[in-house]
């Protein structure tokens, strides 16, 4: 497409890449990423207004973040993680529980374990279809994922992986591993 307004866009590639090799090369494993978020904040807001002048804007952009609306970076504490994923691999079995690389994640669940000053960790379930995710796997894709119109779970073993999960999770820090409630 030959949009003119969009036309600035290339010439911010390099330094958008730039920051995401830096952002990559440097990771932060503490701080709970409020670093990086705060870089990118900062670069969203130059790309903004470089793209208002670029399209002859007369005033640069107002950029509002709502504070109520935004959230913290979650954090997964490091122990529990580690504490909960082998409860889970000991009962569901290594090949159904796998460890996943870090991602700069903001969700509004982080701020209750820090809230209340306890470690806090929030698991991710699989929920494609096997079938549509080996084919994205193969083709080196992702099948959509939470908060993305093309997000289509397979509902029922979805459900009943977040139920086993959460249900194990909760018996492991009751001291009843595998046990009843």
């Amino acid at each position: 497409m030959d949009i003119p307004e969009l036309k600035g866009l290339d010439a911010l590639y390099p330094s958008l890449d730039a920051l995401y090799q830096d952002l990559h090369r440097n990771p932060e494993l503490s701080n709970h990423e409020e670093k990086t978020a705060a870089k990118m904040a900062a670069r969203l807001r130059q790309v903004a207004k470089a793209e208002a002048a670029a399209a002859g804007a007369t005033r640069e952009p107002t950029i509002f973040v709502n504070p109520a609306e935004s959230a913290q970076a979650l954090y997964n504490d490091p122990a529990l993680t580690e504490r909960l994923g082998n409860a889970l691999r000991r009962t569901l079995g290594s090949a159904k529980v796998v460890a996943t690389e870090p991602v700069m994640g903001s969700e509004d669940f982080g701020v209750f374990g820090r809230t209340a000053g306890v470690p806090s960790e929030m698991l991710r379930v699989g929920a494609a279809e096997p079938g549509a995710f080996a084919k994205a796997k193969a083709a080196g894709t992702t099948v959509p994922g939470p908060h993305n119109a093309g997000f289509a779970p397979d509902r029922e073993p979805t459900i009943r992986a977040g139920v086993a999960a959460f249900t194990l999770s909760v018996l492991e820090l009751l001291g009843r591993p595998g046990g009843s409630l």
